[in-house]
């Protein structure tokens, strides 16, 4: 069984995203938490850390570049949460 995933975890997920999509010529890349958490694992389930893949997810958020919240559930952590990236 692997390990529950950890913020570096999903940080890196991310930062392996923005690379292939830049790898494939797009200029941005919408990432939704629902999609990456199940990518790590332990989504759904009783042991999921959507909190931390959403604090993740605003962590890898540059507003200089243009990054944006596209959607977001009124708490601001949820499976919903949809931020694009600028590449």
């Amino acid at each position: 069984m692997s390990n529950i995933p950890t913020k570096i975890d999903f940080i890196k997920a991310i930062e392996k995203a923005k690379k292939n999509a830049v790898e494939r010529g797009e200029s941005n890349l919408e990432l939704q938490a629902k999609d990456l958490h199940k990518e790590l694992g332990y989504y759904p389930g009783p042991n999921h850390r959507m909190k931390t893949c959403c604090g993740s997810m605003y962590d890898s958020m540059n507003t200089s570049n243009g990054d944006e919240v596209v959607s977001a559930p009124e708490s601001g952590y949820g499976a919903s949460l949809i931020i694009r990236y600028n590449l």
